[in-house]
């Protein structure tokens, strides 16, 4: 992975870590955690996703094409919000649990799926 997304991806797991933190002291309430976790849940797996991919490739200007992250929007919003809740007795259904993930989905892409600068692409071998 390249070290500029590395380090995002680790501010946001800080990020979610320090709000579990909170939560669990009694700083900040556990709707807030909740609702956190829906917004990052894509930008940290679309994240990785992208990592491997440039790793992978072997360049560092690669983006995931927006098709990814739209069938990941999908895939999480049926599976977490549609199918699990009638699996599993501790999962519940909340259509808002879909806008945060679909807001998480363009916080990855703007800012974590683009070319940073000084980026090139590898020179054909």
């Amino acid at each position: 992975m390249t070290r500029p997304l590395v380090l995002q991806l680790g501010a946001l797991l800080a990020t979610y870590a320090g709000a579990r933190a909170l939560t669990v002291v009694g700083l900040l309430p556990a709707v807030v955690r909740w609702h956190l976790a829906d917004l990052l849940c894509l930008p940290l797996v679309l994240g990785a996703a992208l990592g491997l991919q440039r790793l992978w490739r072997g360049d560092p200007t690669y983006r995931l094409p927006r098709w990814h992250g739209l069938s990941a929007w999908v895939l999480y919003t049926v599976y977490f919000e549609g199918i699990l809740p009638h699996l599993s007795p501790t999962a519940t259904a909340d259509a808002m649990d879909g806008v945060w993930y679909l807001a998480g989905w363009g916080l990855f892409e703007v800012w974590l799926n683009r070319v940073r600068p000084g980026s090139r692409r590898p020179e054909p071998a």
